[in-house]
């Protein structure tokens, strides 16, 4: 289970959401008493990721939350086994392509940071356009609303740039598309590859790439 915050979360948010994920293990472990099957061991059962920007040292003792940095980043914080529970404290996280999606989720001049990574990411980037398409999908959220707070105003600003990007590169796909629909059908009139070219726009690699595909 994820629980993004997008302000620091309180402890009476944390126990919230950590009584979500109780009830959920109390469904699953009803749901195999009922199918008379064997109930999932603690560690198979659902774990618990709060999401939040920063999280106070009051709040790490009160949940005695703790990093484990021999085998995770800094800003990963765990409570003991039983509560089954981590916290993913964004500002604290290292700057890398791995912790960008969660980075995301910052604030201030660290959001802003996590912003500019991403549009400078390749076109071609396994990351890229998933992360695309998701923020897109939120200020498309954001725009619906009759009001907004501070917060998430200063989000909708931020992500504005990105949405244009991307309605420009499904214009862009569009007219490659069509691009190459009129190829294909001058390919199959045998129109010499230089005239679709010039017609097209297509270079000649690509339009004999197409040629081989056609057989």
């Amino acid at each position: 289970m994820f629980e993004p915050f997008r302000n620091a979360a309180s402890a009476h948010e944390i126990r919230a959401c950590a009584s979500k994920l109780y009830e959920l293990h109390n469904d699953i472990l009803r749901e195999a008493k009922r199918s008379k099957q064997r109930a999932p061991a603690p560690d198979q059962r659902p774990f618990l990721w709060i999401i939040t920007p920063t999280l106070s040292g009051a709040v790490q003792d009160e949940f005695g939350a703790c990093q484990q940095l021999d085998h995770w980043p800094s800003g990963v914080f765990f409570t003991p086994s039983g509560w089954h529970t981590g916290f993913i404290v964004v500002h604290k996280l290292p700057e890398t392509p791995d912790t960008l999606w969660f980075r995301l989720f910052g604030t201030g001049n660290f959001q802003t940071r996590a912003f500019a990574e991403l549009t400078q990411l390749p076109i071609t980037h396994p990351y890229r356009a998933p992360l695309m398409e998701s923020l897109a999908n939120l200020r498309v959220i954001l725009e619906s609303r009759p009001s907004r707070t501070i917060n998430e105003q200063e989000l909708f600003m931020q992500l504005s740039p990105l949405y244009l990007e991307k309605i420009a590169a499904a214009e862009q796909r569009g007219e490659q598309e069509t691009q190459i629909k009129i190829a294909l059908k001058m390919i199959g009139e045998q129109v010499p590859l230089e005239t679709i070219a010039r017609l097209t726009e297509l270079s000649i690699e690509q339009i004999q790439e197409l040629q081989s595909q056609q057989g």
